[in-house]
């Protein structure tokens, strides 16, 4: 576990005695001096000093991101079309990404904001005519094309809801169309 315990860590970690040799010069002919060193655990996860010590008792690795040789690929990615096996992989892969993905289209009769709309203007407490039906068709092929451009889901470009909205206020102008809340 790469967050351990300090008592854990402590037990994981064997500690080793090195010794080390230096020379000055000749007339200096002291006993070298033993220095500690820890070494890791057996899943490599303990380094020495590269924790922090944090509240909860538990250690974190330190950030040794400024520390490190960048990294160098095994592989340029032109070469990786070369390998069939991962080639497979990845194309089941963006096949079940794409199953994820692809949804119906929705109904425009089972949206509550529309069918709310709807029953407001039957009531006489709104008002819903075929031009405001036209818009919200072209409010919501528009929202499609988009959608299929930029390879999204519709409902990422934006909701029925605000299409709705958008269709019955009628904003004329950019600002007015900012201030719609639905």
């Amino acid at each position: 576990n790469l967050f351990l315990p300090k008592d854990r860590v402590a037990s994981a970690a064997t500690t080793t005695t090195a010794t080390t040799t230096t020379t000055t010069s000749s007339d200096d002919l002291d006993a070298p001096e033993p220095l500690e060193a820890t070494e890791e655990d057996d899943m490599g996860y303990f380094t020495p000093g590269g924790e922090t010590d944090d509240d909860d008792g538990y250690l974190t690795p330190r950030d040794d991101s400024e520390h490190d040789p960048p990294l160098k690929s095994l592989m340029e990615a032109k070469d990786l079309r070369l390998q069939s096996d991962l080639m497979t992989v990845i194309t089941k892969s963006q096949y079940r990404c794409l199953d994820l993905w692809t949804t119906n289209q929705e109904e425009l009769t089972k949206n509550e904001q529309f069918t709310s709309i709807l029953q407001r203007a039957e009531n006489g407490k709104g008002q819903w005519t075929s031009s405001h039906m036209k818009l919200l068709e072209d409010l919501i092929a528009w929202r499609n094309k988009l959608a299929e451009k930029y390879q999204v889901l519709p409902a990422m470009i934006c909701s029925i809801d605000f299409l709705v909205t958008v269709a019955n206020k009628r904003p004329p102008s950019e600002e007015a169309l900012r201030r719609i809340r639905y």
